[in-house]
Formats: C-alpha cells, structure tokens, sequence
C-alpha cells in the first residue's frame, strides 16, 4: 500500500517567535532521521530564520551541521534574551511586564469581557 521509502519533502515553515522554537525541536527530529530527504524549504519570519540557519549549516557540514547551526542559533538567541524587560517578579512569582502585553489585550468570553470606555 505504502513505500517504504518517502519521497523527498518540502517544507513551509511559519513564522512567529515561539513557533521558531518548536519548529527547531521537529526540524532536529527530521534531520535525525536519514530516510527523510529535503527538496525544497521556505518560510516567513522565524521560519525564514530556521530555513536559512538550516540551509547554511547543511552546506557547511551535511544533516549533522543543519543540526548543529540550528542549536546554536536558538542557544544563543536563548543567551541574548532580555528577559528583566519582559518579566517582572511579585514575591516567589514571575509575571509578565506590563510593556510586554499588547496594548488593549483584555480577556474575552463567556466570562469576562472587554472593559468599556
């Protein structure tokens, strides 16, 4: 019914920064695997990133240098956080810092609603 061997794929990857992240962690996984072969790959925002970190470490160094580029883009990016801007710390708990929330951005649904002016 099926091959046992998968044709070459090609990959779209989305943009978005925490959907960069994760899309590592699936692209670390398809890299590991040989019987996965690429054609083509393309992307927007993070995913442009991870398609052109991942193009150039597979020229410099195969499967295992697109796995290597990757973690240590993401390691770095990681490193160079500025994560005091985005937090903020009330006793034991870290929350999220004003600054760092869309203006406008209230809870919505069946419970609560959007404040009026």
């Amino acid at each position: 019914m099926f091959d046992s061997k998968p044709g070459p794929i090609n990959l779209a990857l989305q943009g978005g920064g925490a959907h960069g992240a994760f899309t590592w962690g699936v692209l670390d996984a398809l890299l590991k695997d040989p019987r996965v072969q690429f054609e083509g790959i393309s992307g927007s925002s993070a995913g442009a990133m991870n398609a052109v970190v991942l193009a150039d470490g597979w020229l410099k160094g195969g499967r295992e240098g697109a796995r290597q580029a990757l973690a240590d883009f993401w390691n770095e990016l990681g490193r160079q956080m500025p994560w005091g801007l985005l937090t903020r710390r009330k006793g034991d708990v870290i929350t999220m810092a004003p600054a760092s929330r869309p203006a406008g951005c209230w809870p919505a649904g069946p419970v609560t609603s959007r404040p009026r002016s």
